[in-house]
């Protein structure tokens, strides 16, 4: 587990508008792992090491730093969408909120098999992505990753 002291967190949290980015923007290769879809591969990150970077800048889920407003909605016959907001702490110390969102499909495959653990997937997606917009594991998300570690 990470722990900063509490001069780190505020040096973190200091003017520079890009320090919490670039705190947060390497990635552990060891916090990694390669998805691949047919064809397709890409680079994905834990993303409860996101969530315990976020919780050493901001502290516990839902206080200074969290997500709200969640909805999710059944499009068609076989499409959900989630979509929330995440909140956080700017360095600055004002609120900050960005939206985020995420879909999937309720049945997959030509069987139409139950995709179970929906909800938890398009949340936990649509916070990793979320994130992501705030400098987390930044260089998965530019493409940097994979052609520094691989």
């Amino acid at each position: 587990m990470i722990k900063l002291e509490p001069q780190q967190i505020e040096d973190i949290k200091g003017d520079d508008k890009v320090k919490i980015w670039n705190y947060v923007s390497t990635t552990d290769p060891s916090h990694t792992k390669e998805v691949s879809f047919g064809a397709r591969k890409f680079t994905t990150v834990d993303a409860y090491r996101q969530i315990e970077k976020a919780t050493t800048i901001w502290g516990v889920f839902g206080g200074e730093w969290g997500v709200k407003d969640e909805t999710f909605t059944v499009l068609g016959l076989k499409t959900v969408l989630y979509q929330a907001t995440l909140f956080y702490t700017t360095p600055q110390g004002t609120r900050g909120t960005t939206p985020i969102h995420s879909d999937d499909q309720l049945v997959k495959g030509q069987n139409d098999k139950y995709n179970e653990d929906w909800s938890k997937k398009l949340a936990t997606d649509a916070l990793t992505k979320g994130l992501s917009k705030l400098g987390f594991n930044a260089d998965i998300f530019t493409g940097q990753f994979d052609q520094k570690y691989h």
